[in-house]
This record gives C-alpha cells, structure tokens and sequence, in this order.
C-alpha cells in the first residue's frame, strides 16, 4: 500500500499527510508498512522505530506503531504507545478506538465499551472508517462469549454496516441465531419501531434516538432516550422502543425493567403481553437461585478393583471417554468413564414407567497414577439436596474406595428450576422412539404438574405458582413461564395437554388468538404466530410464516403450519411441498409416519424435478437418530455420487457425519451395522476407498462397492 503527502493522514483523517505529519515521513513510512502487510512486522518495528527517534513520535506513527505492536502480541507496549497518543488528543476518534481494544486485550469488556462509544461519539463526519468494523466485531464477540446475545448482535451488526464483508461478524450473527429451546424469543430484530405521525415534541427526539442507533452511538441514543420518555410519558411507540433500546446494551436489569414495564402496559393483546414478560425473565435470569456443578476427587490406590466394581455394577453405564477442552486440564485422559445412575439399568423389553427408568446423576472419571499425583476418581455432577446421598452410594459401590473426598471443586453454576427438570433419562438399548417419547411427556406433566407448580420463583415474588395464580397480577407471568417451559422441552416431551392441564390446576384464563386488524401479519414475530388461528392467514402467508418458524426453531409453529398446508394445493414460489414434508418428518415422534413423509417428499420433489440431496440427508440423519439403519448405505452411495454439486448438501452432510461420529480423521466414514434387530449407534469397521464394503456395512445385493468414496473437501 504506497501512499503519498497528498492523502489523508492516517491519525487525522480531515488533513493531508503534508500538512499534518509532514511529506519528509512520505519515503520511510511506506517501507515501514509494505515490510508489515508481507508479514515482516518485527522488522517493520524496527524501521519505525529508527524513523520516531529521527523525526519524533508524530502521531500518524503513533497510530500504525500501535498496529504493529497489536499483530506482535506486545499489548502492553502497545496500551502505553496509545496512552501517548492520548494524552496528546485526549478526544481523537482512532486513539479511543485503539484504547477500546486495548481494553479488550485486558479482559475489561466495560472499559473497552465504554471506549468505543466515546470514540464513535467523538468521530467527525458522517462516514465511518472501515477500522472500526473490526473493534465493533470483537466487541460483539466478547459479549456472546459471556451470554449477552443481543447486544452482540447489534455490535455485530453495525460491524457489517461498516464492513458487509466481515467474515467474524457474519459469524457471531448467526451465531445469535443458532440458540435452542427458550433462546427463541431472542432470535428476531429488535429495531426500533415506527413513531406515528405529528408534531408532539417527543417525536423530533426520538428521530435522534434511532439516528444514533442506527450509527452505534448506544449510549448517547439512551441518553436522548430519556428525554423522550420524559416528554412522551406511557406512549405504546416508547414502552416498546424502550423495550427494544434495552436489548442493545450488556446490562440485563435495565432489559428486565423495560421488558417488565411493557408487559405490564395497557393496550397489549394477551399474547404479546405474555411474549413481552416471557422476554423479561430471561433478562432476570441472573438473579436466580443457582446450583453448583462440582468436580469431587478422590484417591484410589487399586485402580483395577474400582475399575472392574464400576464395569459389574448395574448402576454404572460405561460411556466413551471424551477428551477434556479445558486448556488448565494436563495429563493423560482417564483409563475408565461411566455414568452413574439413580436406579439400577432395565433390561432390554422392559416397560418404561417413571418410578423404575434410571437417570444420570453424574460422570464418573477413573485415572491411573501418574508421576505427579496418584490414581484417583472424579465424579462430575450437581451439589444438589441429594449430593451426600449420590456420594455415599460412589464410594459405597465402587469398593476400595475413601469415605471423604480430597477435594471438591466447584466448575460452573446452572439455574436450580433449570437443574430440577434437567433430568436425563437412561433407556434400554432397544426402546422405540415412540415409547421413550412418550414417557418423556409422562415425565414432564409429572414435573410440571407436582413439582414446578410447588415451587416458589423469583419471577412471582418468591411464591410458587399455585399461590401466585390466585392474584390476576400475575396470570402473565405465569403464563409467560408456561411458555418459556413449552419452548425449552418441545418438540420431544410439550403437548398441548400439559399446558392444558397446567391451566385447569391453576385455574388460569385462555389466551385468546392474536387479532389480526391490531397485528397485522407481517409484524408478528415466531413466538406470536402460536396464538393466531391459521384460518386467517393466506397460503403464501402460511408459507412466509412456515420459513420464519422453522428459521427461529419455534417447531410447534412450523408443525402446525406444515400438517395444515400438506393436503393442499398451493404456488411453490416460496416454498417447496418437498421441503415441506422433509421438514415435518423430523418433527414426528412416529418413525413409521416421518418416513411416509420423506418418502412423499421423494416422490414430489421426483415430479416437480427439485434437487433430492436434502430429502436425502434429511432421511439419513432420521435414520441414524431413530436407529432404522436399513438402506443407510444406498442413501450414502446416492448421496455421493448424484447431489454433491446441490447448493449447500456437501455442507449439510459434512455436519451429519461430524454429528453422528461417523466421519474419521483419516477422511473414512464409518457406517452402521444394517442389522434391524440391536442396530449399534457406531458398528461397522472403516470403509475405504480402495476395499469393498464389509459384512453388515450395507452392501446391496451385487452391488459394486467401494471405488470412489467422497471425502469432505474433495
């Protein structure tokens, strides 16, 4: 990158190179700079430093010197060459950006938001360097990293606004998007809505508001914020800009207030007012009463007999050993791995009833002496009511093993009402689908109905459901935990009869379906579209709403939507009928019906000669997820040689194999034994290109095998 004295000058933008740091920098300043972009950056510190100690610490040095120093790693060097430049132009746009990521560096997320917004604040003109995407993007990175999901959306955002190219913050967008159960509520825009017309002095001010927004001023638009709100009192257009503003910032009490006072606002629709307080409880989620996730050591001398009592047990299940992700872990991996359960294991054909099917309550980690340190054990699990009971019966079963721990360690904190339905279930090998789903709607109306109504909630005042719902205060809330419930367990254990039954317990009014004529379409978000009549809605309507729904994984709005377009005709301009049904298998707890339906995907998509590739997947995944491996390799073998070039399918397929463990290192995969009877979950031995396929891997009946296997990547 040559530049010459006519330029802008890299640490003033409003000034030329000649009139600001001067022309006689021109020549070194460019060797300086093609040494770091061809990756010489120690010699390229070296050049400028011989230059400032001729010319000075001009600032235009000071900025690229701080560059440099940031690509070496030398973060101190580099915060002290940006509190120079600083104390030199206490209010320069670039040097409070800088200090932002200097900031960052440190671990001080507030401090280096703080930064940016008085950077931004002070940067003249209306255009936006294209340095500052990468600080907003980092920003937004941090605050996804520590659960602050829309806030980094929007810092994400305004990075793509400055640069659409920037492939980190298209990444942690989506990544804002990918959330499960409850997280849905999160996964839409929160912009701010469109003031009605006039001439109210509140209306000029919140014009600013949403400039401000718009150009990443958050703080200075919360600022003017409170002016409107000063001005405009309780209008709807503020409770819900209010609302919406609160989502842009790292601070979850200023979320939960505003989401709170909206939820309780007159002129909501029943519905919206229950999304609007489910939202507000997960901002409240913080202030929640935790329990903690321990890791409990103990030290064994006779591995071998603690090993062999834990493979005899029928309350330990050996599980595979996993590698540990946590960098401060050193050391070998453990020698043994189980899961200990609370009842002892159901043979194969056993019925599922709650008081006789196991749960986990632990990992179970078994380690051999190393030099250092000798063998021990470590259980992983939850310091729950039942902790010295769990213990007891370790060390109790396991033989040679001490009464009291080394040490207990505490490794993270989850939510107690999160911990009291988190349990999971240890089924037969052979237990259909449909059965283990089944006994998990047992087991969540079980819950539901005799443990969570029982149970006192931050969210109603410390009382517990049944208390609460006797005051039509707080009807909302509770149904808004309903809610947040429905969208945590659904598709596998929700039914409407749970919350049916929920309602009749607490003697709780129905939610009425939205009113289209107060909420048009086109505005309701996914949650909402749970409380419209379907009737209403135009077929490209339903379609439109069919892709909002699946795109924000609300499934009981897209299987709704689904089972109520399938027997229909309609124009496939939006969506596909193949898609369709591909789309509603998954949702089916029914193995025979989901692949009724991806066979009528197959044949649709046949006739309307639309791509198969992810009708194809889409029954590989379902058959490897309900373990009917029956045609695996056929659909493999298809899938490689005919749809490889389909947009997206090499992907897609990458992430099934990577799912399932299929996919091995050295670029093999491993499929399932086709074995109808006890199909394993990973049988099979390594299928290679240059081999035919073995016994049990698949093999049609004189079918050639074998010759050209595809590989990721190729």
């Amino acid at each position: 990158m040559e530049i010459n004295v006519y330029q802008q000058c890299p640490c003033h933008a409003e000034k030329k190179i000649k009139f600001c740091c001067g022309k006689e920098i021109v020549g070194s300043l460019n060797e300086v700079l093609e040494k770091h972009e061809a990756g010489q950056s120690a010699s390229a510190l070296d050049t400028l430093d011989r230059l400032i100690g001729r010319v000075g610490e001009k600032d235009c040095l000071s900025t690229i010197r701080f560059r440099i120093l940031t690509a070496l790693g030398e973060n101190q060097e580099a915060a002290a060459t940006n509190e120079r430049f600083l104390e030199r132009n206490p209010k320069h746009a670039l040097g409070l950006q800088q200090r932002a990521m200097v900031m960052l560096a440190n671990g001080n997320l507030d401090g280096a938001i703080d930064a940016i917004q008085d950077s931004i604040d002070n940067l003249p003109g209306n255009v936006i360097p294209i340095s500052f995407a990468k600080a907003f993007g980092l920003i937004g990175y941090a605050l996804l990293q520590i659960g602050h999901t829309t806030a980094a959306r929007e810092y994400a955002n305004l990075a793509l606004r400055i640069n659409p190219e920037f492939a980190q913050a298209k990444r942690i967008v989506y990544e804002t998007f990918t959330g499960e159960g409850s997280e849905v509520l999160l996964k839409r825009s929160f912009v701010l809505p469109e003031p009605p017309a006039g001439d109210d002095p509140w209306l000029k001010k919140y014009e600013n508001v949403k400039r401000a927004v718009n150009r990443g001023q958050f703080r200075k638009a919360r600022q003017i914020f409170q002016k409107v709100e000063e001005l405009a009192k309780s209008h709807p257009v503020v409770l819900q800009a209010a609302a919406n503003l609160s989502t842009f910032f790292p601070d979850p009490k200023f979320a939960h207030r505003a989401w709170r006072t909206l939820a309780e606002s007159d002129g909501l629709q029943p519905a919206e007012r229950v999304e609007a307080e489910a939202i507000a409880q997960m901002f409240q989620a913080g202030s929640e009463a935790v329990v903690d996730i321990v890791r409990v050591t103990y030290l064994i001398d006779d591995i071998d007999a603690v090993s062999s009592a834990a493979l005899s047990h029928p309350r330990f299940v050996s599980s595979e050993i996993e590698e540990s992700d946590d960098p401060d872990e050193q050391g070998p991996p453990p020698r043994f791995q189980f899961i200990q359960l609370n009842r002892d294991q159901l043979p194969d054909g056993s019925p599922l009833t709650l008081d006789t099917t196991p749960s986990a309550i632990g990992d179970v980690l078994i380690f051999g002496r190393q030099t250092d340190r000798p063998g021990r054990v470590e259980w992983h699990g939850k310091r729950d009511v039942d902790f010295d009971k769990w213990q007891s019966e370790l060390t109790g079963s396991l033989g040679v093993m001490p009464a009291t721990p080394e040490n207990i360690e505490v490794a993270s904190q989850i939510p107690l009402e999160a911990s009291r339905q988190a349990a999971a279930w240890h089924f037969p090998r052979s237990t259909a689908r449909a059965d283990y789903m089944e006994f998990l709607r047992e087991a969540a109306i079980q819950f539901m109905t005799q443990e969570w109504i029982e149970t006192p909630s931050n969210h109603l005042d410390q009382q517990s459901p049944r208390q609460a719902a006797k005051n039509p205060a707080f009807h909302s809330r509770i149904a808004a935990m309903i809610l947040t419930y429905q969208l945590d367990q659904e598709p596998r254990t929700w039914t409407a009869e749970v919350a049916g039954m929920l309602n009749g317990e607490l003697q709780l009014p129905s939610i009425p379906n939205i009113d289209l004529k107060r909420r048009p379409r086109e505005t309701l978000t996914s949650t909402l579209l749970r409380f419209v009549d379907l009737d209403e809605l135009s077929l490209e309507d339903l379609q439109r709403c069919f892709v909002s729904a699946l795109s924000t994984g609300h499934l009981n709005v897209v299987s709704r939507i689904a089972k109520k377009l399938i027997g229909t005709e309609f124009e496939e301009t939006i969506l596909a009928k193949d898609f369709l049904l591909s789309s509603l298998a998954g949702l089916t707890a029914d193995d025979d019906e989901c692949f009724e339906y991806l066979a009528q995907a197959r044949k649709h998509a046949a006739i309307k000669g639309n791509p198969m590739g992810g009708i194809l997947i889409s029954e590989f995944e379902q058959r490897l997820m309900r373990r009917r491996f029956t045609g695996l390799r056929k659909i493999f073998h298809e899938l490689q040689t005919r749809h490889m070039d389909e947009q997206g399918v090499r992907e897609r397929f990458t992430e099934v194999l990577m799912k399932f463990g299929l996919l091995t290192r050295e670029g093999g995969v491993v499929l399932p034994t086709e074995t109808p009877e006890e199909p394993a979950a990973s049988a099979g031995k390594l299928w290679t290109p240059s081999e035919p396929a073995a016994a049990g891997m698949g093999a049609e009946s004189g079918e050639q095998s074998g010759s050209k296997l595809w590989i990721p990547g190729m």
